[in-house]
């Protein structure tokens, strides 16, 4: 399960070791701010995450219906 404040690094890792699929991954920059959006795929749904240098700050549930 991914949680808030897992790095970068600790999410790849996981999404390597339980066979998911990275949809899509975007690099942003705003304001001088950086972050990463990635969705993923797991199975029979997918998770969208935001991931800062502080780690993950964002979790969304996306149905499959809805990709």
């Amino acid at each position: 399960m991914i949680k808030r404040e897992m790095s970068y690094k600790e999410v790849m890792a996981m999404v390597k070791e339980n066979g998911w699929e990275v949809l899509e991954e975007k690099e942003n920059e705003e304001y001088g701010d950086t972050w990463t959006e990635l969705t993923i795929w797991q199975d029979d749904h997918a998770v969208f995450v935001q991931i800062d240098d502080k780690g993950v700050y964002e979790i969304q549930f996306v149905p499959a219906w809805a990709l």
